[in-house]
């Protein structure tokens, strides 16, 4: 029986990176941690942050804030519309515009407020 929870998930691209690494003599590495499609309804959901939280401790790979599950982004998809164009107000776009600025936050990005805002809202 084969393990299949996000964790294992995680742990074998992990374990990917660094073989690859390894291999090229790269420096391949994860940048950040993203937990996608995360629904604070379901007990286990808190289980799984927390070891998300643990793994990016251990390892030294920092856990950006969640995005939670939301029906719009399916049907942006199945529109063939991006999320900000379908719906510029749902809630999985705001946490992905919270998450992009934690990453270019992490990898230092100087980037112009006023140029980012108008490149999210509508």
């Amino acid at each position: 029986m084969t393990n299949s929870t996000p964790i294992h998930h995680l742990r074998t691209c992990l374990e990917t990176a660094r073989l690859l690494a390894e291999a090229f003599h790269a420096d391949i590495r994860p940048v950040a941690l993203l937990p996608v499609k995360v629904d604070r309804r379901f007990s286990l959901t808190e289980y799984m942050m927390t070891a998300l939280r643990e793994l990016s401790e251990k390892r030294g790979i920092p856990l950006l804030d969640a995005i939670r599950t939301d029906g719009t982004v399916p049907k942006a998809e199945r529109a063939k519309e991006f999320l900000v164009d379908y719906d510029p107000k749902c809630r999985a776009l705001e946490d992905y515009t919270i998450a992009a600025n934690q990453l270019l936050r992490l990898l230092d990005v100087k980037q112009d407020a006023e140029h980012h805002e108008e490149a999210v809202t509508v």
